[in-house]
């Protein structure tokens, strides 16, 4: 239904469902990927980004995006084939891709000039996600996988060991630690993780602190040449500041902040309710957080 109500359609190539949308579409129909209408060589991943030769007949471009991951070759060929789609110039539509950034706390690049070592967050959440993640990271890492994560509180607490366990099976180094536990016991949940974590292995420490856990990674990554770091930061309380690396703050949606270390700290929420109860309570549960952080090491 949809491609019979559109002018054009673009196909990933390696979807098998390919042929068949293309049979029964109305439209006029282009592909990308491996032997598509535009294509992908000399693919090079890399810790920050991802470089290649895109081709479309006789036309071909380099093309360097700075997101890593396997995944961004799709993606900026799929962008690539519906901007030409769209009557974008070749050449014009390579430059105006070498300038995307990627969505912010999803494998992002946090810069770390004269370090020799990559930091990335990612707001992976979920099995699935932290799994599909670290296997994308696996893929272009040339050291160690530092991997610092931990659970929220309040949540699905079945997931707990299975992200655990997870981890371990992907990550070099596991340090687990706090993540907005709201109202639950931080090192409760910290237990629920583990409970997943072979106990035979060796490769995971566990530092409730978060900030402290962050420069115990960033140390060992320090001392043992070129590692690829993952930092997981999920979805917390709006305007709370958690952490720093090498004076650079993460804001709670992963923007970068001015200033060094501030360890997390209250930035003043103010709930948008009508109701006076319902923004009383929300206010409490806030105040209830914020004292749990201030009064940890």
């Amino acid at each position: 239904l949809l491609f019979s109500q559109c002018e054009y359609g673009v196909f990933n190539k390696a979807d098998p469902a390919t042929p068949k949308m293309i049979e029964e579409a109305k439209c006029v129909c282009s592909t990308f990927g491996e032997d598509g209408d535009i294509r992908a060589e000399n693919v090079v991943l890399e810790s920050d980004h991802v470089e290649m030769d895109v081709c479309e007949g006789e036309q071909r471009g380099k093309l360097r995006i700075g997101i890593p991951g396997r995944f961004t070759v799709s993606n900026g060929l799929m962008a690539l084939a519906i901007a030409r789609k769209l009557g974008m110039n070749f050449h014009t539509a390579i430059t105006a891709l070498s300038q995307a950034k990627g969505v912010k706390g999803r494998i992002e690049v946090v810069p770390t000039p004269g370090k020799d070592y990559t930091v990335l967050i990612d707001y992976a959440h979920t099995p699935d996600g932290l799994e599909n993640v670290l296997r994308s990271v696996k893929d272009f890492c040339k050291g160690r996988v530092i991997l610092v994560f931990g659970c929220g509180g309040d949540r699905d607490s079945k997931k707990r060991p299975m992200m655990g366990e997870i981890a371990l099976q992907y990550a070099d180094l596991t340090i687990v630690t706090s993540d907005n536990p709201r109202t639950e016991d931080p090192a409760k949940i910290i237990e629920d993780i583990v409970k997943g974590i072979d106990q035979g292995k060796n490769n995971y420490e566990i530092i409730e602190n978060r900030p402290k856990a962050i420069h115990h990674a960033m140390d060992i990554a320090e001392k043992n040449g070129r590692k690829v770091m993952m930092k997981f930061l999920l979805e917390c309380a709006p305007q709370y500041v958690f952490d720093k690396y090498d004076g650079v703050r993460i804001g709670p949606k992963g923007e970068r902040l001015r200033g060094g270390y501030h360890g997390a700290f209250y930035g003043g929420w103010k709930p948008c309710f009508v109701n006076p109860m319902v923004k009383a309570s929300a206010q409490k549960f806030v105040d209830k957080v914020v004292e749990r952080y201030h009064n940890r090491d």
